[in-house]
């Protein structure tokens, strides 16, 4: 322990200092000290985090399994990966300290088109492309402090990945649900490649390149989710409350189950070829037969085959291989099991955009047919990077099993994911597929549950300020804007701009790299701003001028920490009577107790971080208003400051880390932490003798709140509730002495909160004319208040 002297509060203007290298607090707080702090704590918390997992590890903890999507590695993060991130990093941090064993693992979906066009168009190899980027996206993760499990690290292009991709296909195969069939598809003729309806937007252009989309009748692999259409459908009644309008976009997707959908192909009359392909819906499959006529471009005829219904299309070259062979004489056979994987080849150069690009590598593609050792070719198509990340949440659980994708065993203990976090962008496609995944394994007999994720929470945007020139549409810097008059303009051409918040992005020109935030604000502030303020579902703006209640926040927390080692440092007489230091324990009692409450009802109810955040300031206010003598004769001060430390360590690591170094050089709270680091405390618990609130209402507002003992409350009848609510002189004055008992509703909602709604229409009217009242008096003395002063 650092030795507690005068000197550990001297300050020093010239050079900035921490605690943990000098022995010495300085009073003062600004960025560089922050990042000073960053650089000392960073690598310590995270082996210092690491350390304990493992030493936590299979102590018969109940899970929780904290999922954010895993990225593309598109080469740099941007803020839209920093908020989903902190989120997850956040909660993951405090489920740990609640005594959870979490899973909080991290990979890459590292397959698809981007690599490649990156392997055309820079001479680069796809493979090296993104092995270079996510080495670079993986610092970038470091350098913000998120806790990941990396040990648990996948990346869906590594054999060790996809072999079991290819394992999962099979399995599909062999269920009759993966199939090839000739099919009309929808090719990007930019890109090169088949799109999936899904990949084509309103206007027809395809989701990625943007270029119309054409229609070409190729032999396509198609995954038949429509097997379990009704299972998914009916499996979204049964997920909480808070996947909220997530639930009907997949329901949409999967649309109503109360016909067939049949498809007719038109095929030539002279040559047999299939030239069309049409659908029509049915809501009686009896009606089929009455169809006199199908209606179809001039240039094409009608037959009366029928095929089966299809779904899903599959890729090309930077994908995973599928693994089935083509022979003359058995046709399409599938690679045998313990033949896998099929290796995807790792091209140097690829120098054709048309076609299939596997089909040229003539050595890859002969093989032997693994029915009748004949001479065959191998599939020359991928599959689709959907199939590659509807499983990967599986796969976390058991990186290093050789032997089959994850183990059963693994898959029940950690299973289902208990929050799963990412854009509501990826809430439809990916969710279905993912969800469809977790249906068959379940019918496979590996999943206990079909349902592969409990909780979701889809995150709100990141939004920049952009500027557009009213005229030519044409987004602007800001540097390129005049923003000194009434009404933003172009500087180069006057032209009348129009500012707005939106999504930041490159064409926009209102984006901000993480890098760049980090090096004006720092790691920990950069993560509040992610969270506070907004809640974790609603749009961010990153607006300067909204984060200066956090960043006070920060410098509070800072200045209570120095005066509570001044304090202890100088041991000065206390002149508080035991009565007013009794009334001060008590007030402190409450409020630790009230935000500690509000805290964890935010996290446990609505994953309310930006309302645990507002909690953490309250009870860093509170700290502040009581006399500095408290603060080396009270312990309740002490447990109050340490608590805050504590709940604060998820939200800002490091700079909590240096805090509860600090308060540690005080003997009495070196005593009671026992040299533990605050990441190794347990969390904070609201004490027994906190009483509940029982809160009475009248028709949902709230009317008084009455503070009853937790044991009590927990227990108490409808009858009870009314007697005590009816002990309140405001209360009796709305009942007027009427028999209310049935015209009363009780519900629990937390531990700590009891509601009493009263169901009085007349009362009602007269409450509300009250509060009215009431409103307009304040209204009229905060108005003479201004006009005196």
């Amino acid at each position: 322990m650092l030795q507690l002297t005068e000197s550990i509060l001297r300050s020093n203007s010239d050079r900035r200092r921490i605690f943990n290298v000098t022995g010495i607090w300085d009073a003062k707080l600004n960025v560089d000290t922050k990042k000073e702090i960053e650089r000392y704590w960073m690598e310590r918390v995270r082996q210092g985090e690491d350390s304990m997992r493992r030493q936590n590890a299979n102590q018969n903890k109940s899970k929780y399994y904290v999922l954010s999507m895993f990225p593309y590695p598109s080469g740099k993060l941007h803020m839209g990966h920093v908020r989903v991130y902190a989120i997850s990093d956040t909660l993951a941090r405090i489920r740990r300290m609640q005594g959870y064993e979490v899973i909080h693992p991290m990979g890459w979906d590292a397959f698809g088109l981007p690599a490649e066009n990156a392997a055309l168009e820079k001479s680069m190899p796809a493979h090296m492309w993104t092995e270079s980027n996510i080495k670079h996206m993986k610092e970038q993760m470091l350098n913000m402090g998120f806790q990941f499990d990396w040990d648990r690290e996948v990346r869906t292009c590594d054999e060790s990945y996809y072999k079991w991709t290819q394992y999962l296909f099979l399995k599909l195969y062999d269920a009759g649900l993966a199939y090839q069939k000739e099919a009309f598809v929808n090719w990007d003729p930019v890109d090169k490649t088949v799109l999936a309806n899904e990949q084509v937007d309103e206007k027809g252009c395809s989701w990625r390149s943007g270029a119309p989309v054409e229609r070409r009748l190729l032999k396509q692999w198609f995954i038949k989710t429509s097997h379990y259409a009704k299972a998914l459908r009916e499996g979204l009644n049964t997920v909480p409350e808070n996947w909220f309008d997530i639930v009907d976009l997949q329901k949409n997707w999967i649309g109503e189950l109360d016909g067939y959908r049949i498809k007719l192909e038109v095929h030539n009359q002279n040559t047999s070829e299939k030239c069309y392909e049409s659908d029509a819906f049915l809501r009686d499959i009896s009606e089929l037969h009455k169809a006199e006529c199908l209606l179809v471009p001039n240039d094409h005829e009608l037959c009366t085959k029928f095929p089966p219904d299809i779904n899903r299309k599959l890729n090309r070259y930077w994908g995973t291989p599928i693994p089935v062979v083509h022979c003359d004489k058995c046709g399409a056979v599938p690679v045998s099991y313990e033949n896998l994987p099929v290796k995807l080849p790792l091209l140097e150069q690829i120098s054709m955009r048309a076609g299939s690009i596997l089909a040229a590598q003539d050595e890859w593609i002969r093989t032997k047919c693994p029915k009748c050792n004949g001479e065959a070719k191998r599939e020359t198509d991928t599959m689709d990077t959907f199939v590659d990340s509807a499983w990967y949440y599986l796969r976390y659980l058991d990186t290093e099993n050789s032997t089959k994708p994850f183990s059963p065993e693994a898959a029940a203990k950690y299973m289902p994911v208990d929050i799963y976090i990412g854009g509501k962008e990826h809430a439809l496609m990916h969710l279905f597929y993912a969800r469809f995944f977790g249906y068959f394994l379940h019918e496979q007999g590996v999943l206990p549950q079909p349902e592969p994720f409990h909780q979701l929470l889809t995150q709100g945007f990141v939004q920049g300020q952009s500027f557009r020139d009213k005229v030519t549409g044409k987004y602007l810097a800001a540097t390129e804007v005049d923003l000194s008059g009434p009404s933003p303009v172009a500087k180069a051409t006057g032209n009348e701009v129009v500012a707005e918040w939106e999504k930041m992005s490159k064409s926009r020109l209102n984006g901000l790299s993480p890098d760049d935030a980090i090096a004006e604000y720092g790691v920990d502030s950069t993560r509040l701003f992610m969270l506070g303020n907004i809640a974790p579902r609603s749009h961010r703006r990153w607006d300067p001028t909204l984060f200066e209640g956090l960043i006070k926040w920060q410098y509070y927390l800072w200045c209570v920490v120095n005066d509570f080692i001044l304090r202890n440092t100088s041991r000065k007489p206390c002149t508080l009577t035991s009565e007013e230091i009794r009334k001060h324990e008590e007030t402190l009692f409450d409020n630790r107790n009230y935000h500690l409450k509000g805290f964890d009802d935010a996290i446990d109810r609505f994953f309310g971080l930006n309302m645990a955040l507002t909690k953490l300031q309250g009870l860093t206010s509170s700290l502040r208003k009581v006399p500095p003598m408290m603060m080396e004769n009270s312990p309740e001060f002490r447990r109050a400051l340490e608590q805050t430390i504590i709940l604060s360590y998820p939200f800002t690591p490091h700079f909590a880390s240096e805090l509860w170094t600090g308060i540690r050089a005080v003997p009495e709270v070196a005593a009671e932490v026992e040299n533990r680091e605050v990441w190794e405390m347990d969390w904070p618990k609201i004490d027994k003798e906190y009483k509940a609130d029982l809160v009475i209402q009248l028709y949902g507002e709230d009317v008084t709140t009455i503070k009853v003992h937790r044991e009590v409350l927990k227990n108490m009848s409808s009858e009870q509730a009314l007697g005590l609510a009816l002990e309140q002189e405001v209360v009796r004055k709305l009942v007027g002495g009427s028999n209310v008992s049935d015209r009363i509703r009780l519900s629990k909602q937390t531990e700590f909160e009891t509601l009493l709604d009263l169901r009085l229409p007349d009362a009602a009217k007269a409450w509300k004319k009250q509060l009215k009242a009431e409103k307009a008096e304040r209204k009229a003395a905060k108005k003479l208040k201004v006009q005196a002063a």
